[in-house]
């Protein structure tokens, strides 16, 4: 199996591989991005080709060629080395062990292959499916799209699937797990498994996965079939399942992705027909949510390919107040938006069937989203009479709160007035009312997400940890300054085994000419991926060699405190752990003020600060009760604790 890795990570070049899921560009030796795995506006996420290893500085996401496509297409590591073998052009053998262990996605994908062979089928073979052949056509849709898309048709019987499926070697659980069959509380007739089919008497539309696996379908019923027996909807979807989350993935996005790159833009409309006949009709940049509004994580999705994307949907209400949703959504994720306008009450299926060329024409001639918004406002409202322009100005205010570059946004509040025949001051004065109502906390500046990434600041919720770790980053890329300051070194003591491992490596180790790749002969192969990943923080974060002397004494005192910290919790605990009821008076060279203990208790424990910003523990306190008696301990310069030294002080 070894082997079989190390040869896909030889043929595959790890940049390539990435960056058809995430739009890289060159950081020095290395390449960022925004991450595919959290939101973000700055790019945090980095890949090493020298080192063949990703790392997220943001979420902490990182690995290598395997760990990508574990977490980017989720799936386990056996799947992984399908995907990337087969990308690679190398065969894999597996014992007789492994080809017979499957888990439940792999039985999944299967399961959901063998439906969509089915129903394509039963779209060409079934009496139903005839009908249904004959609506695509009257939509527009060429039989080679039909196949190309892998469109079908689900017949009405109850069980139609299910027995087939059943034959196929598929157990009852298998089917309702992967959500195109529901058990039934009824008795099945004999021989019959007690579930049913979820989609009868509809077309079906495969999901696809990016890497191309079906993981789902949505079923749009016979237009003649639309009546009180069918009362689940026009369209219903597969429900979520191991394989599929429909907050996260686009319809169309497999074939698209490529020509969103080109393109430099995603087009993003409401259905499945839509997408479809936008692709027949050339316009392949087009992608679609499924069965649900959008969602972050689908703007997510669009963020691995473009910084800007395009928007259609109906124009009635409740398309204009999703479209409105969705725009607020790209916008807060720093994504550039435009919208295509549709007019005469048609969709994009429509406007691609009747008229490919002038769809084409509208796509590439997608309006800026504030042009939109005017438009929507303008044509909703009266704005000659009081009421309209009130509520022109409210409906307009937000995207226009949502501008951050101020000059842009005077621009239009200029032109809004304008439109309006108001002053143009008046109107920003109603304005700056509105913005002073949102104003939310400031995001964190750029500065303070780079203090996050040196553990100044813990965003992964141990700030000792990313410090601990920072250092180990910075001797790495610069192994010279190990060599000048190893007795320093020496005395700083990490709360992570395996790193201080690793820093008494480098100290040992490093000469002024070590390279990172020098030290990992010495590791465990199990450790490379981690010790890459310190070293790629390095290249990232500790390229300045003028300043790596300043960091490493930084790094030093940060992990000199935490250890501080994590002496005092301990002495904290010990405390308790001697009387949970004792009050606890923490001084630094005071005088202990015993007016501040609990009068009441008879044991008061007492904290004092050594100077050095360590403390001393009085594990045992005895309060008479006249005059009383505190006993404490005394400390040495160094901050450790010597009981023998322990005096007796006497408080009148």
């Amino acid at each position: 199996m070894h082997n079989h890795v190390d040869d896909i990570k030889q043929r595959l070049d790890i940049v390539e591989l990435i960056n058809e899921y995430v739009r890289l560009e060159k950081a020095g030796i290395n390449f960022k991005a925004r991450c595919p795995f959290h939101n973000e506006k700055t790019p945090s996420f980095f890949v090493s080709p020298e080192r063949g290893t990703f790392k997220c500085f943001g979420c902490g996401a990182g690995g290598d060629h395997f760990s990508f496509i574990e977490q980017i297409e989720g799936v386990n590591f056996k799947e992984a080395l399908e995907i990337l073998a087969r990308k690679a052009g190398v065969t894999i053998r597996y014992t007789k062990a492994d080809a017979q262990a499957s888990d439940i996605k792999s039985r999944l994908r299967l399961l959901h292959t063998e439906a969509t062979r089915f129903y394509e089928l039963a779209l060409r073979k079934s009496k139903g499916g005839h009908l249904a052949h004959a609506y695509l056509g009257k939509r527009g849709l060429t039989d080679q799209t039909i196949a190309a898309w892998h469109i079908g048709y689900a017949p009405s019987a109850w069980r139609a699937l299910t027995s087939h499926l059943h034959g196929k070697g598929f157990s009852a659980e298998e089917l309702v797990k992967s959500g195109l069959c529901i058990r039934s509380d009824k008795r099945p007739p004999a021989g019959e498994l007690p579930v049913y089919d979820r989609f009868r008497a509809r077309i079906m539309f495969p999901i696809t996965a990016i890497a191309g696996s079906v993981v789902g379908f949505s079923g749009r019923i016979l237009p003649e079939a639309e009546d009180a027996e069918h009362p689940s909807g026009k369209y219903i979807n597969s429900p979520q399942t191991p394989l599929y989350d429909k907050s996260r993935i686009l319809y169309g996005l497999d074939k698209a992705r490529l020509a969103i790159r080109r393109e430099k833009r995603a087009l993003l409309v409401e259905g499945q027909m839509d997408v479809v006949m936008s692709h027949q009709a050339g316009v392949d940049w087009v992608v679609a949510a499924s069965g649900t509004a959008l969602t972050p994580h689908h703007i997510a999705l669009v963020q691995r390919y473009t910084d800007t994307v395009v928007m259609s949907f109906d124009h009635d209400e409740a398309g204009a107040a999703a479209t409105k949703k969705s725009i607020f959504l790209a916008l807060d994720a720093g994504l550039s938006v435009e919208i295509v306008a549709i007019t005469g009450g048609k969709d994009p299926a429509d406007m691609a069937k009747h008229d490919p060329a002038e769809w084409k024409k509208a796509a590439a001639q997608s309006m800026p989203v504030m042009d939109y918004f005017f438009s929507y406002a303008f044509a909703k409202h009266d704005p000659t009479t009081i009421s309209g322009k009130k509520a022109i100005s409210a409906y307009l205010f937000e995207p226009l709160y949502a501008i951050p570059n101020t000059i842009e946004r005077h621009a239009w509040l200029q032109k809004l007035a304008q439109k309006l025949g108001s002053r143009e001051e008046d109107v920003v004065a109603e304005f700056e009312k509105y913005a002073s109502k949102q104003r939310s906390p400031v995001a964190p500046t750029r500065e303070s997400k780079q203090l996050i990434a040196h553990g100044e600041i813990g965003q992964l919720g141990n700030p000792c940890l990313t410090s601990e770790e920072s250092l180990l980053s910075l001797l790495i890329k610069h192994p010279s300054l190990a060599v000048a300051h190893k007795k320093e070194l020496g005395t700083v003591h990490l709360q992570n085994n395996w790193l201080q491992d690793i820093l008494t490596l480098v100290i040992q180790k490093a000469t002024a000419a070590t390279k990172a790749g020098d030290y990992l002969h010495t590791l465990d192969p199990q450790f490379h991926i981690r010790f890459n990943e310190l070293a790629l923080r390095g290249d990232v974060y500790f390229n300045d060699s003028s300043t790596a002397a300043m960091e490493l004494d930084r790094l030093c005192e940060s992990i000199r405190s935490c250890n501080r910290r994590s002496q005092l919790h301990q002495l904290e605990q010990q405390l308790r752990a001697v009387n949970s009821r004792a009050p606890i008076i923490a001084t630094k060279y005071g005088k202990i003020d015993l007016a501040t203990a609990n009068k009441g208790s008879n044991n008061v424990s007492v904290m004092l600060g050594n100077g050095t910003g360590g403390f001393a523990a009085a594990t045992d306190i005895a309060v008479s009760n006249s005059p009383r008696t505190i006993i404490c301990t005394d400390f040495n310069s160094d901050g450790k604790v010597d009981l023998a030294t322990a005096k007796l002080q006497r408080e009148g």
